[in-house]
Protein backbone atom coordinates (compact mmCIF):
# COMPACT_ATOMS: atom_id res chain seq x y z
CA UNK A 1 0.00 0.00 0.00
CA UNK A 2 1.40 3.84 -0.91
CA UNK A 3 0.92 6.65 1.44
CA UNK A 4 0.93 9.67 0.99
CA UNK A 5 0.33 13.25 2.70
CA UNK A 6 1.49 16.86 1.39
CA UNK A 7 -0.46 18.56 4.40
CA UNK A 8 -2.47 20.38 1.90
CA UNK A 9 -5.04 19.86 4.67
CA UNK A 10 -5.43 19.60 8.69
CA UNK A 11 -3.46 16.59 9.16
CA UNK A 12 -4.20 15.79 12.90
CA UNK A 13 -7.01 12.95 11.93
CA UNK A 14 -4.29 10.86 10.34
CA UNK A 15 -1.55 11.86 12.62
CA UNK A 16 -0.49 10.28 16.38
CA UNK A 17 2.38 12.10 18.27
CA UNK A 18 3.86 9.16 20.46
CA UNK A 19 6.65 10.64 21.61
CA UNK A 20 7.68 14.79 22.04
CA UNK A 21 5.83 17.82 21.37
CA UNK A 22 2.75 17.64 18.79
CA UNK A 23 3.79 19.50 15.43
CA UNK A 24 1.63 22.67 14.30
CA UNK A 25 -0.04 22.03 10.57
CA UNK A 26 1.12 25.42 8.99
CA UNK A 27 -1.93 26.65 6.84
CA UNK A 28 -0.16 29.43 4.85
CA UNK A 29 2.92 26.96 3.11
CA UNK A 30 0.40 23.83 3.91
CA UNK A 31 3.29 22.03 5.63
CA UNK A 32 4.26 20.12 9.09
CA UNK A 33 6.13 22.06 11.62
CA UNK A 34 8.06 20.18 14.25
CA UNK A 35 9.05 22.37 16.92
CA UNK A 36 10.55 20.01 20.27
CA UNK A 37 13.26 20.17 22.54
CA UNK A 38 12.80 16.06 22.73
CA UNK A 39 13.25 13.28 20.71
CA UNK A 40 10.55 13.37 18.49
CA UNK A 41 8.48 9.98 17.10
CA UNK A 42 5.31 10.82 15.26
CA UNK A 43 2.85 8.14 13.38
CA UNK A 44 0.71 8.34 10.60
CA UNK A 45 -2.10 6.67 11.85
CA UNK A 46 -3.90 6.94 8.61
CA UNK A 47 -2.82 3.29 8.17
CA UNK A 48 0.26 1.16 7.28
CA UNK A 49 1.91 0.17 4.40
CA UNK A 50 1.03 -3.40 4.99
CA UNK A 51 4.53 -5.23 5.50
CA UNK A 52 7.77 -5.06 7.54
CA UNK A 53 9.77 -4.55 4.30
CA UNK A 54 8.55 -0.80 4.08
CA UNK A 55 10.39 2.44 3.08
CA UNK A 56 9.38 5.67 3.77
CA UNK A 57 10.71 9.42 2.38
CA UNK A 58 10.12 12.99 3.59
CA UNK A 59 10.95 16.10 2.27
CA UNK A 60 12.08 19.19 4.86
CA UNK A 61 14.55 22.55 5.45
CA UNK A 62 17.57 22.44 7.33
CA UNK A 63 18.24 24.68 9.99
CA UNK A 64 21.62 25.40 12.03
CA UNK A 65 21.16 22.09 13.51
CA UNK A 66 19.04 19.04 13.92
CA UNK A 67 16.06 18.17 11.79
CA UNK A 68 13.67 15.12 11.81
CA UNK A 69 13.35 12.97 9.24
CA UNK A 70 11.70 9.56 7.71
CA UNK A 71 10.70 7.11 10.37
CA UNK A 72 10.32 3.10 9.92
CA UNK A 73 9.20 -0.15 11.85
CA UNK A 74 7.25 1.97 13.89
CA UNK A 75 5.38 0.50 16.46
CA UNK A 76 1.22 0.56 15.81
CA UNK A 77 0.22 -0.65 19.34
CA UNK A 78 1.03 2.97 21.03
CA UNK A 79 2.16 0.89 23.61
CA UNK A 80 5.86 1.02 22.77
CA UNK A 81 8.05 3.98 21.89
CA UNK A 82 10.00 2.05 18.93
CA UNK A 83 11.01 3.10 15.55
CA UNK A 84 13.91 3.34 13.33
CA UNK A 85 14.46 7.29 11.80
CA UNK A 86 16.95 8.78 9.63
CA UNK A 87 17.89 12.45 10.69
CA UNK A 88 19.75 15.51 9.98
CA UNK A 89 22.83 16.43 12.38
CA UNK A 90 25.29 18.92 12.32
CA UNK A 91 27.83 18.82 10.72
CA UNK A 92 26.71 18.00 7.32
CA UNK A 93 25.94 14.43 8.95
CA UNK A 94 22.93 11.49 8.64
CA UNK A 95 22.06 9.76 11.68
CA UNK A 96 20.19 6.44 11.58
CA UNK A 97 19.15 5.60 15.03
CA UNK A 98 16.89 3.13 16.74
CA UNK A 99 14.38 4.70 19.21
CA UNK A 100 13.54 1.77 21.55
CA UNK A 101 10.87 2.14 23.95
CA UNK A 102 11.50 6.66 24.09
CA UNK A 103 15.54 5.27 24.12
CA UNK A 104 17.56 6.36 21.24
CA UNK A 105 20.95 4.48 19.98
CA UNK A 106 22.67 5.22 17.00
CA UNK A 107 23.39 3.17 14.42
CA UNK A 108 25.74 4.77 11.92
CA UNK A 109 26.34 8.44 10.96
CA UNK A 110 26.35 8.89 7.33
CA UNK A 111 27.18 12.31 4.89
CA UNK A 112 25.08 14.72 2.66
CA UNK A 113 26.55 18.00 2.27
CA UNK A 114 24.22 20.57 3.14
CA UNK A 115 23.65 24.11 4.52
CA UNK A 116 21.09 25.94 6.56
CA UNK A 117 17.98 26.72 4.44
CA UNK A 118 18.43 24.06 2.29
CA UNK A 119 15.75 21.79 1.35
CA UNK A 120 16.83 17.99 1.82
CA UNK A 121 14.42 14.41 0.72
CA UNK A 122 15.93 11.26 2.74
CA UNK A 123 14.30 8.04 2.30
CA UNK A 124 14.53 5.05 4.69
CA UNK A 125 14.26 1.52 3.59
CA UNK A 126 13.79 -1.27 6.09
CA UNK A 127 14.45 -5.19 4.99
CA UNK A 128 15.17 -8.41 6.52
CA UNK A 129 18.98 -9.25 6.83
CA UNK A 130 19.10 -12.92 7.46
CA UNK A 131 17.45 -12.43 10.72
CA UNK A 132 19.03 -9.24 11.41
CA UNK A 133 17.10 -6.12 10.01
CA UNK A 134 19.41 -3.77 7.09
CA UNK A 135 18.34 -0.19 7.15
CA UNK A 136 19.43 1.84 3.91
CA UNK A 137 19.17 5.83 3.65
CA UNK A 138 18.83 7.73 0.21
CA UNK A 139 19.57 11.54 0.41
CA UNK A 140 19.35 14.37 -1.96
CA UNK A 141 20.18 17.94 -1.27
CA UNK A 142 17.44 20.36 -3.01
CA UNK A 143 19.32 23.81 -2.51
CA UNK A 144 17.35 26.63 -0.91
CA UNK A 145 14.37 26.64 -3.35
CA UNK A 146 12.00 23.30 -2.49
CA UNK A 147 10.56 21.16 -4.68
CA UNK A 148 7.25 22.16 -6.94
CA UNK A 149 5.90 18.62 -6.28
CA UNK A 150 6.52 15.41 -4.08
CA UNK A 151 10.06 14.27 -5.53
CA UNK A 152 10.64 10.56 -7.03
CA UNK A 153 11.75 8.36 -4.67
CA UNK A 154 15.52 9.16 -4.33
CA UNK A 155 18.46 6.80 -5.48
CA UNK A 156 21.18 8.20 -4.00
CA UNK A 157 22.40 5.64 -1.57
CA UNK A 158 23.93 7.54 1.39
CA UNK A 159 24.77 4.41 3.55
CA UNK A 160 23.39 1.47 5.47
CA UNK A 161 23.27 -0.09 9.29
CA UNK A 162 22.53 -3.47 10.53
CA UNK A 163 20.69 -3.97 13.50
CA UNK A 164 21.23 -7.43 15.22
CA UNK A 165 17.96 -9.65 15.69
CA UNK A 166 18.71 -9.35 19.50
CA UNK A 167 17.66 -5.55 19.40
CA UNK A 168 15.65 -4.65 16.02
CA UNK A 169 12.46 -4.02 15.51
CA UNK A 170 11.00 -6.79 13.81
CA UNK A 171 7.49 -7.69 15.29
CA UNK A 172 3.99 -7.79 13.88
CA UNK A 173 3.68 -4.88 15.56
CA UNK A 174 6.11 -2.72 14.07
CA UNK A 175 4.47 -2.09 10.66
CA UNK A 176 3.56 1.90 10.39
CA UNK A 177 5.49 4.66 9.24
CA UNK A 178 6.03 8.44 10.18
CA UNK A 179 8.77 11.66 10.97
CA UNK A 180 11.10 10.86 13.66
CA UNK A 181 14.43 11.66 15.31
CA UNK A 182 16.41 14.05 17.69
CA UNK A 183 15.50 17.58 18.59
CA UNK A 184 17.89 21.20 17.86
CA UNK A 185 16.73 24.09 19.87
CA UNK A 186 14.02 25.10 21.93
CA UNK A 187 12.35 27.23 18.96
CA UNK A 188 13.75 25.33 15.83
CA UNK A 189 11.10 25.38 12.64
CA UNK A 190 11.06 21.98 11.34
CA UNK A 191 9.18 22.40 7.94
CA UNK A 192 8.15 19.26 6.44
CA UNK A 193 6.52 18.39 3.18
CA UNK A 194 5.86 15.49 0.79
CA UNK A 195 5.86 12.65 3.09
CA UNK A 196 5.50 9.26 1.75
CA UNK A 197 5.45 5.33 2.39
CA UNK A 198 5.10 1.52 0.78
CA UNK A 199 6.04 -1.51 0.88
CA UNK A 200 9.88 -1.73 -0.64
CA UNK A 201 9.71 -1.02 -4.41
CA UNK A 202 5.94 -1.34 -4.96
CA UNK A 203 5.27 1.16 -7.95
CA UNK A 204 3.95 4.50 -7.24
CA UNK A 205 3.92 7.49 -4.63
CA UNK A 206 6.82 9.80 -4.58
CA UNK A 207 6.10 11.44 -7.91
CA UNK A 208 7.50 8.02 -9.39
CA UNK A 209 6.83 7.22 -12.89
CA UNK A 210 6.42 3.59 -14.47
CA UNK A 211 8.54 3.11 -17.54
CA UNK A 212 8.35 -0.13 -19.78
CA UNK A 213 11.19 -1.72 -18.43
CA UNK A 214 9.87 -1.55 -14.78
CA UNK A 215 6.06 -3.00 -16.17
CA UNK A 216 8.06 -5.94 -17.57
CA UNK A 217 10.02 -6.63 -14.42
CA UNK A 218 7.10 -7.03 -11.95
CA UNK A 219 5.48 -10.09 -12.58
CA UNK A 220 2.64 -9.42 -10.03
CA UNK A 221 0.92 -6.43 -12.31
CA UNK A 222 -1.57 -8.25 -13.81
CA UNK A 223 -3.80 -5.18 -15.86
CA UNK A 224 -3.11 -3.71 -18.51
CA UNK A 225 -0.87 -0.08 -17.68
CA UNK A 226 -2.25 3.19 -18.95
CA UNK A 227 -1.36 4.31 -21.91
CA UNK A 228 0.57 7.56 -20.61
CA UNK A 229 3.29 5.10 -18.89
CA UNK A 230 4.72 3.28 -21.61
CA UNK A 231 5.88 4.03 -24.89
CA UNK A 232 2.90 4.70 -27.92
CA UNK A 233 2.07 1.31 -29.53
CA UNK A 234 3.74 -0.71 -26.79
CA UNK A 235 1.39 -3.80 -26.64
CA UNK A 236 2.05 -6.09 -22.75
CA UNK A 237 2.40 -9.39 -23.71
CA UNK A 238 -0.22 -12.25 -23.24
CA UNK A 239 0.22 -14.12 -20.38
CA UNK A 240 -1.93 -17.42 -21.59
CA UNK A 241 0.95 -17.53 -24.20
Amino acid sequence: MILTDDFSTDPSSRWSTIFGTAPTWDSTNLELDCDTTADFIHRYTANDPGNLGHECQVTFILGSVRCFGPAVRMANDGGNDDCYAAYWDTGNSVVIARFDNGVRTVLNALSLTAASGDWVTLRLRAEASGSDTLLTVYGVNHGTTKPSSAPAWETTSLGTATDPAASDHAAARHGSCGIGGRPGASDYDTRHDFWTARINDEVGGGGETITMDKWLGRQEVRRRPHAAMVPSGFIPPDRND
